[in-house]
């Protein structure tokens, strides 16, 4: 029958976990070791993979039993079901109806870690529950359910967020605390300025975003790439390098994490870099008249360009290309100006060289294989050119145009073959060939090349079709003709002596084949003919066993196979031609020896052969035997079969065979019980069903006219198992309740009722009245003697044990405005719950939990009513105590420090209470959002500070901090912090942003004056006595700083050095001695000055601004004025003439003449003349101001060309080459 729950839901946890089920079975019958098994299914109510809940090994004889269990702590879902599992014999129950069950968690949830959450303009983020459960999360919006998924939730628009671990019908003890989503914008940021800069080279530029605020991300991106480098607060940032050219985005973040991306600025250079490329080899060739076009390529502006033949400029030759007609070295260089920037770059050498003979290659094709290929193509691989240098050189196509072809072979030029290539597709123009190269006066011959082409292919036939040889039988092989080659005949892979015709007659078996080659070594081999004697023989053998036995009715197959290629079979019987027997096999229905014989004719030659004998014998008796069923026992087994076990035939012979299923088909039987003939029953089986039926039982097999009888078997039927039945279904025993007991019934048997298993006297009918609790059975008896004993029925004595808990403390402390949850768990059944207060029984509470809001004593009690017996059971008292004061220590942020930090935080560090029974208590976090609070500097309360923290922003809140806390009518007063913040840095500053002093000059230092602070200066770390002020007037040199006194707390400013007025702050762009070129105009400068007076030699003042144009030589000075102090410098300008000679050759040779480019003064030693040397292939080996006549530094190893380059600070002076000899 169906498993009955005593449960509707299961909803378990750590402090209650038990489960009963009722388990009926009424036919069923189990073996002494069975054991029950009860099976819960997975959460959708499948037994696939079913969960072990407990095993029950003593209840076989029962037929209505109650288990106790639990259930495993993964368990969740709504459609679990439970059925009951036997071992032996393995039997399953229905399966119950489905039920909700859940291991719960009692743990509280932590959501978010406590932290509220702010979310951005259309963002969304994810809080997460940190609890460990598989089951679903309900979740709630603003006390409202939202939705039930995982233990994590997106969420994109405000409200009060919290969750639960979703339980079903079970009331979810596991709730997280209460998470408030707020949103917030974006602060809207740009990069001041233009949206496109251009920089010169070393220029710098400053981007700087529009909002400045040190609580935000500044996060800059270049190309769209993150510049990582940078700190978080960095609203600004600088270019100043090429490799920072790009476009830049800025990205800032607010301190609520609100992205806002701004404008886009493009950082670009100006570009006065360029290139020079060759439009021609570095090195080409030339023919005798032949016309070159050489070309350059640049992308330089406003360029100029010059070509130089062997260092000699080619005039007129400002353009792209230029055409020549003779050997040399040739370049270009190109000058380029832009904005006001120039810059000259050679091109590479272009090598031009004339020949005076050919190095040509010829190959043949790459799949050309000698004396293998039928054909090939010889070709001009490569032809170069040897110059009077010994130079080779690559051909272009247009110059291999203007030469001449010949080919040869052996010695003997080819006509017609006047190409870069030569075909030969016969073995016939086999021979040694070479390519002849002229153009002009010029003539040359190619390497040799021997062609061996494949020889034609060779086959051989024979003048017989079968190859096969006999004596006296002529066979003859014949071949093509190849005119002009040779022959030799094979056989077996020897050369036959004398055998070099196109025909050859064959005088012995074997593998023949004919080899033919020319004068180059190529050989070509003919396919092989095998000729081979006449086989006439073969082999005869048999299929089936050589001696066997046929019964009456049946047929057989006798089958020979052979291997003759012209076979004629016959068979035999007893010595006998069977007539129509011409195939490998004959079919028999009859005793006797048969063979078969096959005659093969092969070639007009004949053999025959015969088979083994086929021995067929007949039957003469069977060897039957009978046997029960393999689980009979004597006076046990209540049932059986007989089958017949085993049949063997016996032949004329006395040889014993055993039957296949086909022959015992031919078989027929009859049953004999104690020598009585069984009509009806002629299987070979038979079925006893009762014990009445015991005897003895003998089988008989026939077979045509041979009968035979098995052995004997007893047979002894014990009794049926008897089953007993209780009219009650409890089988709880009480004084007031009637049980009857029931047995099943059958013929021919006595009964005997049994109690804790002894008989009970006179108890001998199939019923029974019992008087008294126990286990009960009944045994049956046969005739015969054998007996059986049924299950057993245990009827208890009603039980009235159960137990009783609760989770709730013995003792806690309830707030003005709290409630609290108190619990009790039990396991009775049909349990009635009353709750009382101070001993006053609280109307309707007959349930597990009480709410309460009043301080008292609480204590449930729980009756448990079954069957019409009663027991009651109560908990311990639960005292809930009323706050008799508070204690509160309050403290600041770990990390500060008096009178060095600049903010803090104080906020309870712990707040215990004292209840009126005078225990003390730890608050929860619920009940200390229960309290109010008020927080107080020097004895005042500030206004509006009613959080559980206070920030204390800077040294004006500096004082005497408490916190006090309010529930109901209960305050507690904390204790005191006295809070001293530092004060903010004092920096000082010159009031004319001078540190210098000089003659008549004073310095006046000050810092900021800040209400509330006094001041106290100091020189060289020594206090001036009297300065109290927030300036101070400077008149020595040396070291000051000023000390700030105030709200409790000091702090001394960074030390600033006045020192005397040297000039230094004031720069002059330009040296002592300047030179021009003659009509030249220079612009000089200086800075950091108030005013400027320029002067020439005659001491007349020709300028009062920062700089000053000069165009004539002389002797000059200028005085810089700089608060109340002067500097003067003197400098002498120089004009040069632009004819001035500058060498051009040099001889570095270590010999100490002409070793170092040595210049004229006026261009050398000069800070504002640059020299700049460039080598032929472009590259800058030097570029200075000041040269020192120096040049070169190193040994140069061979004679090369130099470019120079002299220029001042606006224009070139002059430019040249310079020849290095070696």
């Amino acid at each position: 029958m169906k498993p009955v729950l005593e449960f509707t839901n299961a909803c378990a946890s750590d402090s209650f976990n038990s489960y009963q089920l009722e388990v009926t079975f009424i036919n069923n019958v189990f073996n002494s070791d069975n054991e029950f098994t009860i099976e819960l299914s997975n959460k959708d109510g499948d037994f696939t993979t079913p969960t072990a809940l407990k095993t029950i090994s003593d209840k076989n004889s029962a037929f209505r039993f109650t288990s106790e269990f639990q259930i495993p702590v993964n368990t969740a879902g709504a459609n679990y079901k439970i059925r009951v599992k036997s071992s032996s014999p393995e039997t399953y129950s229905p399966e119950t109806d489905s039920f909700e069950a859940y291991y719960m968690s009692i743990d509280m949830l932590t959501l978010n870690n406590f932290e509220n959450v702010v979310l951005c303009e259309g963002d969304s983020k994810e809080i997460i529950a940190d609890g460990n459960s598989n089951n679903e999360y309900q979740w709630y919006k603003d006390g409202e359910k939202l939705t039930l998924g995982g233990n994590s939730l997106s969420v994109n628009s405000p409200g009060l967020y919290y969750c639960e671990i979703y339980y079903g019908s079970c009331n979810s003890p596991a709730t997280s605390n209460i998470v408030e989503v707020s949103t917030s914008d974006a602060t809207e940021a740009q990069i001041l300025g233009d949206t496109n800069v251009y920089l010169c080279e070393n220029d710098t530029y400053l981007l700087e975003a529009s909002v400045n605020n040190n609580l935000y991300t500044y996060s800059w991106f270049k190309d769209g790439v993150k510049v990582t480098s940078l700190p978080d607060y960095t609203p600004s940032i600088t270019i100043s390098d090429l490799t920072d050219l790009g476009s830049y985005t800025l990205e800032v973040t607010n301190e609520f994490g609100c992205s806002y991306t701004s404008n886009s600025v493009t950082i670009e250079n100006v570009n006065t870099d360029f290139s020079v490329e060759i439009n021609t080899a570095n090195s080409i060739n030339i023919f005798a008249g032949e016309s070159k076009e050489l070309s350059i390529t640049h992308d330089a502006q406003n360029a100029e360009i010059t070509w130089f033949k062997d260092n000699i400029q080619v005039p007129n030759s400002n353009s792209l290309s230029i055409n020549i007609t003779e050997p040399g070295t040739y370049y270009a260089t190109v000058k380029s100006t832009s904005n006001n920037c120039t810059e000259t770059k050679p091109s590479e050498n272009i090598v031009v060289s004339s020949f005076i003979e050919f190095d040509a290659t010829i190959i043949t094709a790459t799949d050309y294989t000698a004396c293998d290929s039928s054909d090939i193509q010889l070709s001009l691989a490569s032809v170069k050119a040897i110059d009077i240098n010994n130079v080779s050189y690559d051909l272009s196509d247009a110059q291999i145009a203007l030469l001449n072809f010949e080919w040869l072979k052996d010695n003997t030029v080819v006509n017609g073959a006047t190409e870069k290539q030569i075909n030969i597709n016969t073995y016939e123009n086999n021979g040694v060939y070479f390519l002849k190269i002229t153009n002009g006066a010029i003539a040359s011959k190619s390497n040799s090349l021997e062609v061996s082409l494949k020889l034609p292919v060779i086959d051989i036939t024979s003048s017989s079709t079968s190859n096969s040889y006999c004596d006296n039988k002529q066979i003859t092989l014949t071949s093509s003709v190849n005119l002009g080659l040779s022959y030799q005949w094979y056989l077996n892979s020897t050369a036959i002596p004398n055998a070099i015709n196109e025909t050859y007659d064959v005088s012995e078996t074997g593998v023949y084949y004919l080899e033919q080659s020319d004068t180059n070594g190529c050989i070509t081999t003919s396919n092989e003919i095998a000729i081979t004697n006449v086989d006439s023989d073969f082999t005869i053998s048999t299929n089936s066993t050589s001696e066997t036995f046929i019964l009456f009715g049946e047929t057989k197959v006798l089958e020979i196979t052979h291997n003759a290629e012209n076979p004629v079979i016959n068979w035999f019987r007893n010595d006998i031609l069977i007539s129509n027997s011409s195939s490998t096999s004959l079919t028999i229905n009859e005793s006797g020896t048969y063979y078969a014989t096959v005659t093969n004719t092969v070639d007009g030659c004949s053999e025959t052969k015969s088979s083994e004998n086929f021995i067929v014998n007949s039957i003469e008796s069977f060897n039957a035997k009978i046997a029960t069923l393999p689980n009979y026992v004597e006076c046990t087994s209540d049932r059986t079969q007989l089958l017949l076990e085993s049949i063997k035939a016996v032949d004329v012979n006395q040889n014993v065979h055993d039957l296949t299923s086909a022959q015992i088909s031919l078989l027929s039987y009859n049953w004999y019980k104690d020598d009585v003939l069984l009509n009806g029953f002629t299987n070979n089986q038979y079925t006893i069903d009762t014990h009445v039926e015991n005897g003895n039982y003998v089988l008989e097999v026939t077979n045509g006219s041979i009968k035979s009888k098995s052995n004997s078997l007893d047979i002894v039927l014990g009794v049926l198992e008897p089953v007993i039945n209780s009219n009650d279904q409890t089988n709880t025993f009480c004084s007031t309740k009637q049980i009857i007991l029931s047995s099943t019934q059958q013929n021919g048997v006595s009964y005997q009722w049994l109690l804790n298993g002894s008989p009970i006297s006179g108890a001998t009918e199939a019923t029974l009245e019992i008087d008294a609790a126990g286990a009960y059975e009944i045994e049956v008896t046969n005739k015969e003697g054998c007996a059986k004993t049924s299950n057993n029925i245990v009827i208890d004595n009603f039980d009235t044990n159960f137990t009783i808990a609760t989770s709730t403390g013995a003792s806690s402390v309830i707030l003005d405005g709290e409630t609290k949850v108190l619990t009790i768990s039990h396991n009775a059944q049909n349990a009635i719950i009353t709750w009382f207060k101070d001993d006053i029984e609280i109307p309707n509470s007959n349930t597990n939990s009480l709410t309460v809001t009043q301080p008292g004593i609480y204590y449930a009690i729980v009756e448990k009513s079954l069957d019409g017996c009663s027991e009651t059971k109560a908990i311990d008292a639960i005292s809930v105590n009323a706050v008799e004061s508070f204690t509160t220590t309050i403290t600041a942020l770990q990390n500060y420090s008096e009178c060095s930090s600049l903010q803090t935080q104080l906020t309870y560090n712990s707040i215990e209470v004292k209840g009126k029974n005078g225990g003390i208590y730890e608050l929860t976090s619920g009940q200390i959002e229960l309290l109010e609070f008020e927080w107080y500097k020097d004895n005042n309360i500030i206004t509006g500070t009613t959080n559980s923290a206070i920030t204390i922003n800077n040294y004006e809140e500096n004082g005497s901090y408490f916190l006090r806390i309010r529930n109901g009518a209960i305050t507690s007063t904390s204790n005191t912090l006295n809070i001293k913040l530092g004060l903010p840095e004092i920096t000082i500053s010159s009031i004319d942003d001078t540190y210098a002093l000089c003659l008549n000059k004073e310095v006046v230092l000050s810092t900021t004056q800040i209400n509330g602070l006094s001041y106290q200066w100091f020189f060289n770390n020594a206090e001036i006595v009297g300065e109290t002020n927030s300036t101070l007037e400077v008149i020595e040199v040396g070291n000051y700083t000023v000390e700030a006194t105030g709200f409790g707390c000091s702090r001394i400013s960074d030390q600033i050095d006045i020192k005397s007025f040297d000039g230094n702050s004031i720069e002059f762009n330009f040296d002592n001695e300047i030179t021009i070129q003659e009509g030249e105009t220079i612009t000089i400068s200086a800075n950091g000055a108030d005013t400027y007076e320029w002067f020439d030699e005659d001491n007349n003042l020709i300028e009062t601004s920062s700089s000053v144009d000069i165009n004539k030589a002389g002797n000059y000075r200028v005085v810089a004025y700089l608060n109340g102090c002067s500097i003067e410098k003197f400098f002498t300008v120089l004009v040069v003439s632009g004819n001035i000679y500058v060498p051009n050759i040099l001889t570095p040779n270590g010999d100490g003449v002409n070793d170092s480019w040595k210049i004229p003064p006026e261009f050398a030693f000069k800070n504002n003349i640059e020299v700049e040397i460039i080598s032929n292939a472009g590259r800058t080996v030097l570029r200075q101001k000041n040269y020192q006549n120096n040049w070169p530094d190193i040994n140069i190893k061979t004679a090369s060309l130099y470019f120079y380059i002299i220029r001042d600070e606006q224009n070139i002076i002059k430019k040249g080459t310079i020849n290095i000899l070696k």
